[in-house]
């Protein structure tokens, strides 16, 4: 966080007066292969997963991004990679009252096979009853699209937040 602090925990219906940027990298290796009494893989995967995400504040405008890819083997040295991103930029049209914002969230759960991946694409809106988190009420409209099917369906979600 060169410039001081995005926070992370979640919108914010405040202005940020003075640009905030915030870059992470995460590095995970899980191995549950089990080997039999001769040393050698009996069952099990071992994966291997690398993570980016990005937070920037300034103004009115917030964006927050983040990506993984992992790759599995299993015992037998069967690979397999995935990724997933998800993407989201929100304007403050009404300070500590009413947000806009649009997303992207992805997820291929085999990047060898480049028809199934899973897409979501959506609108949305919160609106701040209190000037903060504790009391809002959130909307959003999305369209999923899955590669293996070829099709898409939508869903408009809207659901009141109260912190006590």
């Amino acid at each position: 966080s060169p410039w001081g602090s995005t926070g992370y925990d979640e919108d914010s219906p405040d202005i940020t007066p003075k640009p905030k940027l915030s870059l992470g990298f995460e590095y995970e290796e899980n191995d549950t292969r089990v080997k039999d009494t001769h040393g050698l893989y009996k069952l099990g995967s071992e994966y291997h997963t690398r993570g980016y995400d990005l937070m920037f504040r300034y103004w009115r405008v917030t964006a927050y991004g983040e990506c993984f890819d992992r790759t599995s083997t299993t015992y037998d040295d069967r690979q397999t990679s995935f990724t997933g991103v998800n993407a989201q930029v929100g304007f403050l049209a009404i300070p500590r009252r009413l947000e806009l914002f649009l997303g992207y969230w992805g997820f291929d759960p085999n990047t060898a096979n480049r028809v199934n991946a899973l897409i979501e694409r959506g609108v949305g809106v919160n609106w701040y009853f209190s000037g903060n988190n504790n009391n809002k009420l959130q909307a959003d409209y999305r369209r999923f699209h899955d590669d293996a099917t070829n099709k898409s369906t939508y869903e408009l979600r809207c659901q009141y937040q109260i912190v006590f």
